[in-house]
């Protein structure tokens, strides 16, 4: 499993454009950019209005494919506490085709089945998760991810380099958990806990906690943060979804400086990285068979 490169949102200027012509709520053009290594890989607008839970947004992604600036249109619906909701458009369709720095303007199809549409829906995520100005919506800054939390996933790009440890097993009144890490020679990449009732998957699933970001020497918790899922079990069948974690009652939360909502970690490396843990602590753990379906 490989995880790309992780970029770094720096917000720029923000214009006030008065009331909305639609709703009468206050509207906004947020500007800003994405770095790479270091280097400008992407601009961004995202022309906001918002209420007080609830946000629509149309935001213009210019993404620098070589010597050429491609444009992709998304809209985003965000509300407070909830995944974002992103659906293309035709971006020749709007204002960014105005823009005589723009080569290409991509369609809503183009957008849904291009690699550079998807990853125009990474760079929102990241822009949504990191942008201080969108903090009504994405929660507190200690639940929203940072650039160094991605790039500390490397040492899970090679599951099967991996071994398995057991940490702790515990009776909670009827509820079992038990914890465990993920470890190579260079030590911890990841730890986990699940909880569990036994003989009741059906009924109450399973909550999973894992602990993700740097264990090297001189780390602290603040570089490691808890990302919280819930197991859901039906007929055989196997259902695994991220959760708030500022909200979840985490079992190794004491490993952990931070809890990420869950709006910061759905469609980033992030809850692909939780997910592969769930998937290796369910194959190696010995402890967890009733789990596995």
């Amino acid at each position: 499993m490989a995880f790309p490169v992780p970029m770094e949102n720096e917000p720029g200027e923000t214009y006030d454009l008065g009331p909305c012509s639609c709703c009468g709520e206050p509207s906004r053009l947020l500007l800003g950019r994405v770095l790479r290594d270091g280097a400008r890989f992407a601009e961004y607008e995202v022309h906001t209005t918002s209420g007080k839970k609830h946000a629509a947004h149309v935001g213009f992604f210019v993404v620098f494919a070589g010597a050429r600036r491609r444009a992709v249109a998304l809209e985003v619906v965000a509300t407070v506490g909830e995944p974002l909701a992103v659906r293309p458009l035709d971006a020749a369709g709007t204002p960014i085709a105005r823009d005589p720095d723009v080569d290409e303007t991509l369609t809503a199809a183009e957008a849904l089945t291009s690699p550079l549409g998807l990853l125009a829906v990474d760079i929102a995520v990241l822009v949504y998760g990191s942008d201080p100005r969108f903090a009504t919506l994405m929660g507190p800054p200690g639940s929203r991810a940072r650039a160094s939390d991605l790039a500390a996933l490397a040492g899970l790009e090679k599951l099967d380099a991996l071994r398995f440890e057991a940490g702790a097993s515990d009776l909670r009144g009827a509820a079992e958990s038990v914890s465990g890490r993920l470890v190579d020679e260079g030590g911890t990449r990841a730890e986990y806990a699940v909880t569990w009732t036994p003989g009741e998957l059906e009924v109450s699933g399973a909550e999973v906690c894992v602990i993700l970001g740097s264990w090297s020497p001189g780390a602290t918790t603040d570089d490691r943060y808890a990302v919280a899922l819930h197991a859901t079990y039906r007929a055989d069948a196997i259902s695994v979804q991220v959760v708030d974690a500022t909200k979840a009652a985490l079992g190794s939360a004491g490993l952990a400086g931070r809890a990420l909502a869950a709006v910061a970690v759905l469609g980033t490396p992030i809850a692909d990285a939780a997910g592969a843990v769930v998937s290796f602590a369910l194959a190696k753990d010995p402890r967890l068979t009733e789990l596995r379906g």
